[in-house]
Parts: structure tokens; sequence; C-alpha cells
């Protein structure tokens, strides 16, 4: 693929991404994702052009509002730059047949993780789309692959349940939500056998934000977790790498 194409790629990211994540707050403020033009979260004011321009516009702004200096949510900047390495990097490894229903997935997952990150919900619709996405991607590579992923999916979902429900309990408090299974149920599609290295992948990764973060007792929300480990994963075994040990699931 040609510099110019990725460098296509990565704007292309930044904008969707920067959908992504106005959809996000817009939904977490209760306002609709599609309705009005960008305004700024806090006076309300309608966003200029250059504004509203990824990554460059809040550099531009020094992340402050012009009118009110309010501070603009970091989410924009990270749905942003999200945006760009999931395109950049599902046009550089996925294949073309393959890689629009990857890039479905993986904006799907963004703004599930930025949601997910403040609410600690995962929105049932987008974790729909993931799954439909995910199981079309996997019937690309024929039906006998379909059916082991159907299967690893059906698996992972009834063992997590147990997980969860063992855990509720003996204890009021469970680490790991409704969303996160059901989740983790739907990307299982995609994944197949690589599914238990995203579990495990993904809780390396929340044991680290722990520490840096010092969270002690409070929860983590895991959505961003595994959004960052599926992708990785994902498009690595799109990629070539065989990550789950067995023939049947070499792309």
């Amino acid at each position: 693929m040609t510099p110019l194409v990725l460098i296509f790629a990565g704007l292309t990211g930044l904008c969707v991404g920067s959908f992504c994540a106005t959809a996000a707050v817009r939904s977490m403020r209760g306002e609709q994702a599609m309705a009005g033009r960008s305004h700024c979260d806090h006076c309300g004011r309608t966003l200029g052009l250059v504004e509203t321009l990824p990554v460059l516009g809040y550099a531009m702004s020094q992340g402050r509002c012009r009118t009110c200096e309010g501070p603009i949510d970091p989410d924009h900047l990270a749905g942003e730059l999200g945006g760009a390495m999931i395109c950049v990097a599902t046009l550089a490894f996925v294949p073309p047949v393959k890689a629009a229903f990857v890039l479905v997935i993986g904006f799907a997952l963004l703004t599930s993780a930025l949601i997910d990150r403040r609410t600690q919900r995962l929105p049932d619709a987008l974790t729909l789309l993931i799954g439909v996405a995910g199981a079309v991607a996997t019937s690309l590579d024929g039906p006998d692959v379909f059916k082991v992923h159907l299967l690893v999916a059906f698996v992972a979902f009834c063992l997590l349940m147990l997980v969860r429900t063992l855990s509720r309990a003996r204890s009021d408090a469970h680490g790991l939500g409704f969303g996160d299974v059901k989740l983790i149920g739907a990307l299982a599609l995609w994944l197949g056998l690589a599914t238990p290295w995203m579990i495990a992948l993904a809780s390396i990764l929340g044991l680290l934000t722990i520490f840096a973060l010092r969270a002690g007792r409070e929860r983590l929300a895991f959505g961003p977790m595994l959004a960052i480990s599926a992708m990785v994963l994902g498009i690595a075994m799109e990629a070539g790498l065989d990550l789950a040990g067995g023939s049947i699931l070499v792309r």
C-alpha cells in the first residue's frame, strides 16, 4: 500500500473518529448524536470550520473554548487519534474483502469504549453491530471457520455468565459486568479461538491501568481494554498471524 493511500486513510480515520467521539460525548449528555452542528459543550457556541478540524482544531485552541474558555472534552482528541490508528492499521494489514467489516467493528468499539470509560455501560446497539460485523467477516472464511467461531462465542458467553453469577453470589460486587460479557461474546464471533488471548491481554491492560492510576478498589471500565486488545489481536489475525494454534483458522 502506497504512502499516499495510508495518509488518506489516516485523514479519513481522523474524521470518522471525530464523529464517533462526538456521538459518544453527546449520548452521555443525553443529546442526539446527529442533531445540530458542532458546538462547545459548555457555552453552546457553534464552532467554526477551523475549530472542528481533527487534532489541529484542538491544538490551535489549546484544548479550550475560545469564548468561555471551558475545557474541550479530551475524548474528542482520543477519538480522533484512535480513529486514525484503526483506519490505517486496517487498510494496511487486513485483506480488502474484509476491511470494511473490520472498520465497522473498530469504530463501533471506539464509540463503545469512550462511552464505557465515563458511564461504565456498553451500548447494546453497538455490541450487536460488532457481533453482526464479526459474524459476516468470519463467514467469508468459509462455513467450517464460522461454525468454530460460533461455538467459541457460545461457550465464552456461557462460561463468563457462570463466573459472573458465582462471583455475584459470593459478593454484592462483581467485577465483570453483563455488558462486558455480551461484548466478549460478540467479539468471539470474529476472533474465534483467539478470544482467550483477547481476554488475557485486556486483563493485563486493566491491571497496568489500575497500577498507573492508583485506582485501588475503584471499579474500572473494562470496555476500553477489550476494545484495544480485540483490535490489536484481530488485525494481527487478519494479517495472517495464527493466534489459535490451529490450521482451520489460518487466514
